[in-house]
């Protein structure tokens, strides 16, 4: 076999290695393939052959540096800090993967974690030019690591959008009679959204973040998030702590304020969280909105960047809506179930476009008396997500969007369907 080292001042080096070890012929001309393809800049496809090379019995180191160089391409390193960490004990690749290990973890914010791999790196070092590599390297980590304290970042898009709007495409039995309302209307607006990053390092693996999010376009919100997270040295995933403060508008002078409590924990391609919601509104008029309500939810990337798997669970306590002329009530209590998908077509190279179909169940802890003093509710909710995004510049971006929500009730009452279309223009910064 062989293989050619590249090295570039402070950037990452990654170059495919060839094999020619007598396997499985198909195997074998996948992971060539991907090889050709990787070579030509296809970063994506190349991924498709070296995976389909490894579910057909390819196993050899070579194959997981080059998933590590190929998933490092395309900017995902988690997934490449996995395939580097399988070489660590191999002598013939410990020196690169502990090299590439630290341009990962450098690459997902941590440098401390990519301190302690360059000095594994450098008891793996043999030539002079690998220990003068990882000398400048060190040493250019090590002020970026003193001057890591209180460092902001400002981020965000200001886009127009034109489009049509279902807005409610009833498919009910009224109280009175049967019939069936349409709202249609056609929108056009130009909306403005912004984060303002704070990180602060405050120990060997411990970060402070705070978020300031602003977001003027069809739902006009403005939240804060602070959060303390951990990473463990061996890198298996981090712990979150945090808090969110978060006040959306429900009409020009009416708002709902929610406060949140979050914990995630983030282990290799998966992640769980629980959150713990307390809301507040402005005016009374709003109160059935009052109340809490904690959610918890598990995700993992399947076949990443392009399939994300997610489960979330809801259970509300809200304020009951009471109705001062007649005695009923209406309840804003369900316990939720809500599976979705998101998946991003791998055939599109520029631009991206987005598949997320989800699936919501929610029975309501209490009967609704403008229908039935006994009956709960019991809603089931089909939706669709289009998402596409064309890059017409580096600033500049196309966007298309298509929404489906289908909701299905055993109150008939409740039964809607509601679907937009949109295009629009994105200058993102």
């Amino acid at each position: 076999s062989n293989y050619c080292l590249f090295f570039c001042w402070a950037v990452a080096f990654f170059v495919a290695i060839e094999s020619r070890t007598l396997l499985a012929a198909t195997a074998s001309d996948s992971f060539n393939e991907g090889i050709k393809v990787f070579q030509r800049g296809d970063y994506a496809q190349a991924l498709q052959y070296f995976q389909q090379a490894q579910s057909g019995g390819f196993q050899n180191p070579r194959l997981y540096y080059n998933l590590g160089v190929t998933w490092y391409k395309l900017a995902q390193y988690d997934q490449a800090y996995e395939q580097f960490s399988q070489l660590t004990n191999n002598l013939e690749f410990a020196f690169l993967a502990y090299y590439n290990l630290a341009l990962c973890a450098e690459r997902q914010g941590n440098l401390s974690l990519a301190l302690q791999h360059l000095d594994s790196a450098q008891q793996q070092a043999k030539s002079p030019q690998e220990i003068a590599l990882l000398s400048r390297l060190t040493e250019r980590w090590q002020t970026a690591r003193a001057q890591e304290i209180a460092r902001p970042s400002w981020s965000g898009e200001i886009s127009t959008l034109i489009g049509l709007n279902d807005n409610f495409v009833l498919e009910k039995t009224d109280l009175l009679q049967d019939k069936t309302q349409t709202k249609t209307d056609y929108f056009a607006n130009v909306g403005v959204s912004t984060h303002y990053r704070w990180r602060a390092l405050l120990h060997t693996g411990i970060t402070a973040q705070s978020i300031w999010y602003i977001d003027q376009r069809q739902q006009n919100y403005w939240q804060w998030e602070s959060w303390l997270a951990w990473t463990p040295r061996w890198h298996w995933g981090d712990l979150s702590l945090g808090s969110v403060y978060q006040q959306s508008y429900l009409d020009d002078r009416s708002f709902l304020q929610d406060w949140q409590g979050k914990t995630t924990l983030r282990w290799h391609n998966f992640s769980a969280a629980a959150e713990i919601h307390t809301l507040s509104p402005a005016e009374k008029k709003y109160d059935y909105l009052k109340g809490n309500y904690y959610q918890l939810s598990f995700s993992g990337n399947f076949l990443h960047p392009y399939l994300n798997l997610a489960y979330r669970y809801e259970n509300h306590n809200r304020r009951d809506f009471n109705n001062p002329e007649q005695p009923q009530f209406v309840s804003y209590s369900p316990i939720r179930h809500q599976v979705s998908i998101s998946w991003r077509l791998p055939w599109f190279k520029e631009s991206q476009f987005y598949v997320m179909p989800t699936f919501r169940r929610s029975r309501y802890k209490k009967p609704d008396s403008q229908i039935s003093f006994t009956q709960k509710r019991e809603d089931e909710r089909l939706s669709m997500q289009l998402l596409y995004d064309f890059p017409l510049s580096k600033r500049w971006w196309l966007t298309a969007e298509y929404h489906l929500y289908k909701n299905l009730s055993n109150i008939n009452q409740y039964d809607y369907r509601y679907q937009n279309v949109a295009i629009g223009l994105a200058w993102r910064f």
